[in-house]
């Protein structure tokens, strides 16, 4: 599932580190293009962002969790917290 969710974040991305000016409204395009755009701008455009971050918190929970199997007690949030730095 992340491996999916970063290529949604790669594709949602790709005009704007690939072209100048490309993160903008694409005045000149028409037909395909235009809808093309507009059906990713409208749909898809922070999905991506937010099942990322829901997977890292997830991610991290599992991490909690299993350090509170293992009986970490208060080590567990030094180690949650040098793993987020």
């Amino acid at each position: 599932m992340r491996g999916i969710v970063l290529l949604g974040i790669l594709l949602m991305n790709i005009n704007g580190m690939g072209l100048a000016g490309g993160g903008g409204v694409p005045t000149i395009s028409t037909g395909w293009n235009l809808t093309t755009w507009i059906t990713k701008d409208l749909f898809f455009a922070g999905t991506m962002r937010v099942l990322f971050s829901l997977l890292f918190g997830v991610g991290m929970f599992i991490f909690l969790d299993r350090l509170e199997e293992k009986k970490a007690g208060i080590n567990a949030s030094n180690i949650y917290f040098r793993r987020l730095l």
